[in-house]
C-alpha cells in the first residue's frame, strides 16, 4: 500500500463502530443466605396473606449501550405451576417509569423442589443506550402466583420500589434487598452521523485512489508500443 493511503485507510478503519464484547455481569447482589424470608409478591407469602403489593422493582444502570440478554431473582415458592411477569422499565428518578420489556414467565413445580431458587427470563434481546433502568416484577390478572422475592442480598441495589394494588402507582424505598442477577453484551458507542461521514468518505477516496493507480500503468503500456 502506497504512503498516500495509508491515512485513508486508518480513518476509515478508526471510524468503523466497536465490535460486540462478550456477555458481561451487570448486576450481581448475591444469593440470599435466608429464602424463607420473603416480600410478599401477589395473593399469596408465608406470612402474609393478601398484600397490598403486587409489584416490586430494583434499578440499575449502564454505562454504555448494552443487549439485555438474561435477569433474574432469588424466589421462595410453593412448589406448585407458577407464573408472572418480569420486564425492564426506564426510569423517573425514584421509580420505574415507562415499560420498555415484558415478559410472563412460567416456573413448573419440577423447579422448585426446595421451594426458591433463581428464576427469570433468558435469551432476550433488549438494547438499552447508557441511562438508568429498573427491573420489574409484577403479579397480573393472567399470572399465578404463590411466594416471593427472599430478601437479605449480601449486596443489594440501592434504589428499589413496591407497586400498591391499593394505589396503583410505584412508590420508592430501599429496604427490600431482594437478590437480582442481570446479564448482557455491552455493544459500544453507536457513531455519531459525523462519525459516518468521514468513514463513508475515507472508503470513497480510498477507492479512487485506486483506480487512479490501476490506471497509470496501462496508459504507460500503450505509450511504449507506439
Amino acid at each position: 500500500m502506497s504512503r498516500s493511503l495509508a491515512p485513508l485507510v486508518a480513518a476509515a478503519l478508526l471510524a468503523l463502530p466497536a465490535a460486540p464484547a462478550a456477555a458481561d455481569v451487570i448486576v450481581d447482589t448475591g444469593e440470599v443466605h435466608f429464602p424463607s424470608a420473603v416480600w410478599a409478591l401477589g395473593a399469596f407469602a408465608l406470612a402474609h396473606p393478601a398484600p397490598d403489593h403486587i409489584g416490586l422493582a430494583a434499578a440499575f444502570t449502564l454505562s454504555q449501550t448494552t443487549r439485555i440478554t438474561d435477569f433474574e431473582s432469588f424466589f421462595s415458592l410453593n412448589p406448585v405451576a407458577q407464573s408472572v411477569h418480569m420486564g425492564i422499565a426506564d426510569s423517573l428518578g425514584a421509580v420505574p417509569g415507562s415499560e420498555i420489556f415484558s415478559a410472563q414467565i412460567d416456573i413448573p413445580p419440577e423447579d422448585v423442589p426446595f421451594g426458591y431458587g433463581w428464576h427469570g427470563v433468558h435469551g432476550a434481546n433488549v438494547v438499552l443506550g447508557p441511562g438508568e433502568y429498573w427491573i420489574t416484577f409484577e403479579v397480573r390478572e393472567d399470572d399465578k402466583y404463590e411466594g416471593g422475592l427472599a430478601f437479605f442480598a449480601p449486596n443489594p441495589t440501592v434504589k428499589e420500589a413496591t407497586h400498591r394494588r391499593s394505589t396503583g402507582t410505584w412508590s420508592a424505598t430501599n429496604d427490600l434487598d431482594f437478590s437480582l442477577r442481570v446479564f448482557g453484551d455491552p455493544l459500544g458507542a453507536v457513531p455519531e452521523p459525523s462519525t459516518w461521514t468521514l468513514m463513508i468518505a475515507g472508503f470513497g477516496a480510498t477507492g479512487a485512489a485506486i483506480r487512479r493507480r490501476r490506471r497509470q500503468p496501462a496508459c504507460r503500456a500503450i505509450r511504449a508500443d507506439r
